[in-house]
């Protein structure tokens, strides 16, 4: 299996430096590429027929259970990178949309409310609903 590569996260400072050249959209976009994914081995299939090939079958079968163990162990790592990537995009939508600038004990109510109108249609309309929420307390 081969060694997975996960991508440095960007500071704070980098993500507004990248916002000052492109909109906001385009930075979420950015971001959510920095997920990083790994394959599950396929599981090899038994068409034996002859000694040799249960032979083969089983060494197969071996190799694929060691594939697997390492496969179980990157998908955890692969979680753990993907929590922070969901972490840095949900706080640069709240900073975004002026999340903070509304009274502490609205915000909560503010973000599910916009998390649940638009988490379908991706980051991008949860921001754009957060947006519109955040302007009723201007």
């Amino acid at each position: 299996m081969t060694e997975l590569i996960f991508p440095t996260l960007p500071t704070k400072e980098e993500i507004d430096i990248r916002l000052q050249n492109v909109g906001t959209y385009d930075v979420i976009k950015t971001l959510e590429n920095l997920r990083v994914h790994v394959s599950r081995p396929s599981k090899p299939v038994n068409k034996c027929q002859t000694k040799e090939e249960h032979r083969e079958y089983a060494d197969k079968l071996e190799q694929w259970e060691i594939e697997m163990e390492e496969y179980k162990v990157q998908e955890n790592l692969c979680k753990i990178h993907n929590l922070k990537v969901e972490s840095l995009i949900l706080n640069f939508i709240k900073n975004e949309a002026g999340l903070n600038n509304i009274p502490d004990q609205y915000r909560n109510k503010v973000f599910s409310k916009a998390w649940s109108d638009g988490h379908s249609s991706g980051y991008y309309e949860v921001y754009q609903e957060l947006c519109e929420l955040v302007e009723i307390f201007d």
